[in-house]
């Protein structure tokens, strides 16, 4: 199992400041040197590339260029307080502090943890960071504040919504920050040849490990929607909190009937109401007659969601609605931070990008591979594609009559999560491995067992979305009392 591993030198990289908590721990190269890690100080906190500045150490005041090629942790990291490094652009006064020895699964330099948002450089300092977040939440709390103060944030932060702008200011995204330190993985040398120290201290130019049969180039050229830089769909304050609403909604039916079945199921009044109010039978056929969870499907896709997002907390005999839910009965838009961060039926890496797929193709209105899809389900219940489509279309983010089309409100919420979801998966470095999507490719070598040819196969592609009818059907002994399918 070591052999697998990396070994590593935890750094803990933090701005020294008491208005604003930012720290990222990072592993990096036992050997790394000077020069090096200041560039991953630079990725970790999210400062652009500028001329390398200087360090504290102790009493004595060392330039990065003078020791740039040095070993960073007999020359910089020899002292248990750490140093204090200076970049050249900014008033940021950023702590490294060398912790120990470790063995990593990826390659270095890579992201452990991280807290507090990205540095902005054109900002400046910490201290004006802060002063930021505290007028964005003034105007939150219907504070005015002067107009120079809001023009200045408009100039750094254009076309920001006021909690995007709360966001950025107190929150990081950890597969950004990890992709950024990725891309310093891949180098050679720390300093091209010849760079001219006038200019901007140019970052390593990252050269991607080529994957022997471009797998990643084949997926990102039939899916760009995956890339990091492409556009997708905003999500708006009126679209989160309409469907908020439509959440609520579904947990105030909930208190009509709080018991549940001995098997733990909803009980039928309650199955009949859900189905009603959410058109299931739009969708399901036999669910207008149906009384049972057992009998619909989608309703126990439903409960299951419910429990696994914390919405209702449940016993033997008996749901309640948890506290978390309060805080939606206040204010319904708050339903988008919690679908950004849902993976709904995700239980491995191949469901993460068969998820991303589905949300891609959804984005774009193209047809869907959907042929088969059973009206019953066995015990071991339907693939992650169609439980997601199943309960999209009972949270309102898909349409009821049409299971490929977005509402209005639901095009943001998909473009919303396929944000989180595709930073995940190049996080996870999904798309550099063959596991997982190697069988969605039609690999067609040359005699010498060369590849040269790759397309989508659009055959597999159809299995990786279709249920077959003879696997999933209702077996002849099931029978319908028994615990939900799910």
């Amino acid at each position: 199992m070591d052999q697998d591993l990396y070994p590593a030198q935890c750094v803990l990289i933090s701005l020294d400041s008491q208005y604003l908590e930012v720290s990222r721990l990072v592993g990096v190269d036992p050997d790394v040197t000077v020069g090096e890690l200041a560039l991953i100080a630079h990725a970790a906190l999210g400062l652009e590339p500028a001329p390398p500045g200087h360090v504290h150490v102790g009493e004595r005041l060392i330039e990065i260029l003078d020791v740039l090629d040095e070993p960073a942790f007999h020359t910089l990291m020899n002292r248990s307080t750490g140093v204090d490094y200076h970049p050249s652009v900014g008033d940021w006064d950023i702590h490294l502090m060398f912790l120990s020895e470790t063995r990593l699964q990826q390659a270095t330099p890579a992201l452990i943890d991280a807290t507090g948002p990205d540095l902005v450089t054109a900002v400046g300092d910490g201290n004006r960071m802060r002063s930021m977040l505290e007028d964005v939440r003034q105007l939150l709390a219907g504070i005015p504040i002067p107009q120079t103060q809001w023009e200045a944030i408009q100039s750094i932060f254009p076309n920001y919504s006021l909690d995007q702008l709360r966001q950025r200011l107190t929150e990081c995204f950890h597969p950004t920050i990890a992709d950024r330190l990725r891309e310093l993985s891949s180098v050679e040398d720390v300093m091209p040849e010849g760079l001219d120290f006038d200019t901007p201290f140019t970052p390593r130019m990252p050269a991607r490990l080529e994957d022997p049969i471009g797998l990643r180039e084949i997926l990102l050229d039939s899916f760009p929607e995956l890339q990091l830089d492409f556009p997708l769909p905003q999500l708006s304050d009126a679209a989160a909190r309409t469907l908020g609403a439509r959440l609520t909604g579904i947990l105030r039916t909930l208190t009509s009937e709080l018991r549940l079945t001995s098997t733990g199921a909803f009980r039928p009044a309650l199955v009949k109401r859900l189905i009603e109010e959410l058109d299931v039978a739009a969708f399901w056929p036999g669910a207008a007659t149906a009384s049972r969870e057992s009998s619909v499907p989608p309703i126990g896709i439903l409960h299951d969601f419910l429990v696994s997002m914390d919405y209702i907390e449940e016993t033997s005999s008996r749901m309640n609605l948890a506290e978390e839910t309060n805080r939606l009965f206040g204010d319904p838009g708050l339903v988008g931070e919690d679908y950004f961060t849902m993976l709904p039926f995700c239980d491995d890496d191949s469901d993460l990008v068969s998820t991303a797929l589905l949300f891609c193709l959804l984005i774009r209105g193209e047809p869907l591979p959907l042929s088969g899809v059973p009206t019953k389900v066995g015990p071991e219940g339907p693939d992650n594609v169609h439980r997601t489509i199943r309960l999209y279309q009972m949270l309102g983010i898909l349409a009821p009559d049409d299971p490929l089309r977005l509402t209005e409100a639901g095009r943001g919420m998909v473009g919303w999560q396929l944000h989180n979801l595709r930073g995940i998966i190049e996080y996870k470095g999904l798309l550099n491995e063959e596991a997982g999507i190697a069988h969605l490719l039609d690999t067609r070598p040359t005699p010498s067992t060369e590849p040269t040819h790759h397309d989508l196969d659009m055959d597999t592609l159809r299995d990786f979305f279709n249920l077959d009818e003879e696997n999933y059907g209702l077996p002849d002994d099931f029978d319908d009392d028994q615990t939900r399918p799910f």
